[in-house]
């Protein structure tokens, strides 16, 4: 097999299959530590043999045509530090998978269609993640989504920067949110 682990490839991706090669997936489960796919047109849904990379560290999908929910498994990734998935058609909820992420330094899921769930408060769960965009969806009332769950809670800390720019908030939301920088 060729060691492709310092490689750059200059141009656009075509075409990336990983169905029914699972001897691939599996040789390369515990090499590749990086994919930088942005900007590449690629589309459908998020390929579930990428959350089976184990010693990925950074997973960059954004600017492209990738639609469907991100899968549930995305929180198998436990050494990933950066995910970007902006600039998509991912819709449904942001699953609280991703909460296993605990090494994630870097989250962007800006511009894409989840909506009418609420921010997801596992974020301030993860105590290494210091950037989060999430500018360009549509928020459904925080407090009208969680119910008794939330209505607890007062103030929001996330310790992070979160950008939520270009958002759209309806109904009730928490009367404080911090977004001091740690």
């Amino acid at each position: 097999m060729p060691n492709i682990s310092s490689s750059s490839f200059g141009a656009n991706l075509e075409e990336l299959v990983f169905v029914e090669n699972p001897a691939l997936v599996s040789s390369l489960s515990g090499i590749i530590e990086e994919i930088t796919l942005s900007r590449n047109q690629l589309s459908g849904s998020l390929p579930f043999s990428l959350t089976k990379l184990k010693k990925l560290r950074v997973l960059d999908l954004s600017q492209n045509h990738f639609d469907g929910n991100v899968p549930e498994s995305i929180g198998n990734l436990c050494q990933i530090l950066k995910l970007d998935l902006s600039y998509n058609g991912f819709m449904g909820k942001i699953p609280y998978s991703m909460v296993n992420l605990q090494s994630l330094e870097f989250l962007d899921l800006s511009f894409n269609r989840f909506g009418n769930f609420g921010v997801p408060l596992f974020l301030g769960e993860m105590p290494r993640l210091r950037e989060v965009y999430l500018s360009g969806i549509y928020w459904e009332g925080i407090s009208q989504k969680y119910g008794k769950s939330l209505g607890v809670f007062r103030e929001l800390d996330f310790q992070t920067w979160v950008w939520l720019g270009d958002s759209t908030f309806h109904g009730g939301i928490l009367e404080k949110l911090v977004l001091s920088k740690a």
